[in-house]
């Protein structure tokens, strides 16, 4: 693990990988969230459907990896990037809610308008709370990595490895349950 140079520019070959990542986490919640009716027969349909519907827990790992990375090995911090990704989070909640609204799909409630305003704090979404946390963390977490040595930073690593297989487990079980 060289420490030299922090600085890492955009790589084509990651940026792919992030891109197929996203693919991923989709297909997940169109199988998932798509309606599709799984019996107990196994049919080609079936195990595309559970494939498919399995990549979604990879996808957001691999993506989060790969933001990340790039997010704690950039030399600056920006803060434009924070109100950024907030403001982002703040046009799709407020817009979503009014467009189901508009078209009768969900009825009016003050406080679910209110909540849309602040989508980060009020966990409308998981994966844009943790990313957003990620994102503010991400200066304290490049210092940290700078100040790390070669030996730590492998037993921290082998610790969150065994985290990550177990959520991964706990993932597998959720999604078969959500499948049955």
């Amino acid at each position: 693990m060289s420490k030299q140079s922090s600085s890492v520019g955009r790589q084509s070959n990651i940026e792919l990988l992030r891109i197929v990542a996203m693919v991923m986490i989709v297909a997940s919640h169109f199988c998932i969230h798509g309606g599709f009716k799984y019996g107990e027969e196994l049919t080609l349909n079936s195990v595309w459907l559970t494939f498919f519907g399995s990549g979604g827990k990879l996808g957001v790992d691999v993506f989060m990896l790969i933001s990340g990375y790039f997010a704690v090995m950039s030399e600056r911090f920006r803060y434009s990037r924070v109100l950024r990704l907030w403001l982002q989070g703040f046009f799709y909640a407020v817009g979503i809610y009014l467009i189901l609204i508009l078209v009768k799909a969900i009825k009016f409630k003050t406080v679910d308008l209110l909540l849309s305003f602040i989508p980060v704090s009020a966990k409308i979404w998981w994966f844009l709370t943790c990313f957003f946390i990620l994102t503010l963390l991400s200066p304290l977490i490049h210092r940290m990595y700078r100040s790390i040595s070669q030996s730590a930073f492998k037993k921290a690593l082998a610790v969150m490895t065994v985290f990550w297989i177990i959520s991964l487990s706990q993932a597998w079980k959720t999604i078969s349950t959500c499948m049955m």
